[in-house]
């Protein structure tokens, strides 16, 4: 529903004047939300991101601090599983080339041990 309202706002275009206080302007109060919602998301995604480091860092503790991002992070592992060969995981659709090499060469010589997730 909040999508449909920003996306009907956007099509209205820029307004030139607010009527009466900016904190009553429906406009307002959409992006205001907008962003608590954004807000909760993204402490939501962190949260993910943290238990996924936990719990794979025992498989593969250095790639923490190969890929900073926790969507490419979670893909990553997701990816690859317990099966570190990189080449077969498919981590080239979301990783630029030079991280997938220096995931790959990482990921051969990692001493981490098999996780059950």
């Amino acid at each position: 529903e909040m999508v449909k309202q920003i996306g009907r706002y956007m099509e209205k275009g820029p307004r030139t004047e607010v009527l009466g206080p900016v904190e009553a302007d429906p406009e307002y109060q959409l992006i205001v939300e907008s962003n608590n919602m954004l807000v909760e998301l993204d402490t939501e995604i962190n949260v993910i991101h943290k238990f996924a480091r936990d719990s794979y860092a025992k498989r593969f503790p250095e790639l923490e601090s190969l890929i900073h991002t926790p969507i490419e992070y979670i893909k990553t592992v997701k990816a690859l599983g317990n099966d570190l060969q990189v080449t077969k995981s498919g981590v080239e659709e979301f990783l630029p080339a030079a991280t997938v090499m220096v995931v790959s060469v990482t990921a051969s010589t990692t001493q981490g041990l098999a996780v059950y997730m």
